[in-house]
């Protein structure tokens, strides 16, 4: 029977091998084993086994681990991510940490402050911001693919984002919408530089 150590590093090994990043062998098993609550310290559960050494198989054809998971940790949060969104990236962590830094120092004396997230994509910044108090969130985006996504992860984490279909800020121009804080976070990689092979292969190009 195989221990979830020899796993890990049979992942990392063949990750490596595959040109990925071996890394995420490790992440992988923390995840699994997280969803059924189960210590890495005892034999590994079969059907752990079997999902694990599926899912290395589909990142070593470099598949994003997030993918593979179907849903991304963000702020403290697990958001449901597929093909139709790009992945939540860590620095995006950093533009939520900043608003909320700022917020008080501007909004202290209003109960209601109305928020804009032009480009939301699975819905991470705009439903992390939604979750805390005052902050009543509009979010767009010019993919509807993306916006079912969104909505899965509004009711899946009881948030109460209203989302519009639309081109950046059309669709609140359009709708002579108005806000405190615009916060926008959407690919800006130029088309012409390189880029790892699990975006250009898995992520959305739109």
């Amino acid at each position: 029977m195989s221990t979830y150590h020899s796993l890990i590093n049979e992942g990392k090994e063949r990750l490596y091998k595959a040109g990925q990043g071996e890394q995420a062998a490790q992440l992988f098993m923390v995840e699994l084993c997280r969803q059924k609550d189960i210590s890495m310290d005892e034999e590994a559960d079969e059907q752990i086994q079997t999902d694990y050494l599926e899912g290395i198989h589909l990142m070593e054809n470099g598949e994003p681990l997030g993918y593979v998971l179907g849903y991304e940790c963000f702020y403290g949060y697990d958001f449901i991510v597929n093909e139709d969104v790009l992945i939540p990236r860590p620095e995006t962590e950093e533009l939520v940490g900043l608003v909320l830094s700022k917020f008080d120092d501007y909004f202290a004396d209003k109960d209601h402050v109305n928020v804009f997230d032009v480009a939301t994509g699975s819905g991470a910044i705009g439903i992390t911001l939604n979750l805390e108090p005052r902050m009543d969130v509009i979010a767009s985006d010019i993919s509807k693919e993306a916006l079912v996504v969104a909505q899965k992860n509004n009711e899946k984490l009881d948030a109460h984002v209203n989302f519009i279909c639309g081109s950046m800020l059309d669709p609140f121009v359009d709708r002579d919408l108005h806000c405190d804080i615009l916060v926008c976070n959407p690919p800006y990689i130029p088309s012409e530089e390189k880029m790892e092979q699990s975006v250009v292969d898995y992520e959305p190009h739109v």
